[in-house]
Order: C-alpha cells, then sequence, then structure tokens
C-alpha cells in the first residue's frame, strides 16, 4: 500500500535594504532571471525572487470583450479578438463591460459589471494569428480534408483606468 505524504514548502523571500535602489533594468529581468555572476557585471542589483509587492500597488481590472475576460494594467499591450472592421490602428477604444477594478487601496467587484468603470485603450495594431491545420482523416476510406485557419485579431495598449 502506498502511503501519500504531505511536503510543505517554505519560500524565503530576500529583503533588499531600503538604501540599496532597486535598478528598472534588474526587475525586468525577473521573468526569466540572469546568471549571479551578470549581475555583478553589469553592476545592478540582483532584485528579489518574489516580487509580490510591486505587483499588488499597480491598479489592475479585469475587462471583458470577445466572450473571454483579461486582467489588464496601465500600459499593458494585449492581443483580443478582433474589434470590428470599422476599428483602424491608433484608435481610442473604452471598454464598459469591467468586471473588476483594484487601486491598490480598495477593490470594487462588479454583480455583472462595476458601474461607472472604463478602462480605456487604443489599438496598436490588427492582424490575422498563425495559420492552424485542421485535417478530418478516416482510414481505409480514403477520406482526407485538409483546411487552414488564421484567426484575426487586435492588439491593444491599455492607457487608463478609472
Amino acid at each position: 500500500m502506498l502511503q501519500r505524504s504531505l511536503f510543505l514548502v517554505v519560500f524565503l523571500v530576500p529583503r533588499l535594504p531600503l538604501a540599496q535602489p532597486i535598478n528598472s533594468v534588474a526587475t525586468n529581468h525577473i521573468q526569466r532571471r540572469m546568471p549571479d555572476r551578470l549581475y555583478e557585471k553589469r553592476g545592478l542589483v540582483k532584485p528579489p525572487h518574489f516580487v509580490y509587492a510591486l505587483i499588488i500597488m499597480s491598479k489592475i481590472a479585469v475587462i471583458e470583450t470577445g466572450g473571454k475576460q483579461y486582467v489588464v494594467r496601465e500600459n499593458d499591450v494585449l492581443s483580443v479578438e478582433k474589434l470590428g472592421d470599422d476599428m483602424k490602428p491608433s484608435a481610442k477604444i473604452v471598454f464598459d463591460k469591467v468586471l473588476l477594478v483594484d487601486d491598490g487601496k480598495a477593490t470594487r467587484v462588479g454583480a455583472p459589471h462595476v458601474s461607472g468603470a472604463k478602462v480605456t485603450g487604443e489599438i496598436v495594431e490588427e492582424g490575422r494569428a498563425k495559420k492552424v491545420n485542421v485535417i478530418r482523416f478516416r482510414s481505409k476510406s480514403r477520406y482526407f480534408k485538409k483546411r487552414g485557419h488564421r484567426q484575426p485579431y487586435s492588439k491593444i495598449r491599455i492607457t487608463g483606468i478609472s
């Protein structure tokens, strides 16, 4: 009989002294860590392993568009379903279907939408995603169908959350 064990993993969060500034170039490398020797070589401060406090302070919102929900911050660039034929790059757009707004101090949750909340953005580009090949095949019957599909999308930069 197999026994299941419970493992408790504790993550230690290193703290930087307050007098030592965090270099913005070093904090951009949190997603893909640089080797320790490169921080010393470039004269950067090694960022902490866990930067949850920096993320919480930014203003976030959850919007709904194209049947999907997206967590957005200001200056984020995200790909959403194509918004319409009349939308051109550098056009302004307002998302009224805001499900949640958090400014770092208070959180407003809608039922289903937050009244009076808006997320503004601008269209950066419109395009079509990589081709997806759809193949239907039945063995021993000479049945083979192949079709390609490219999903249209709009790339949007979030300019403001209110």
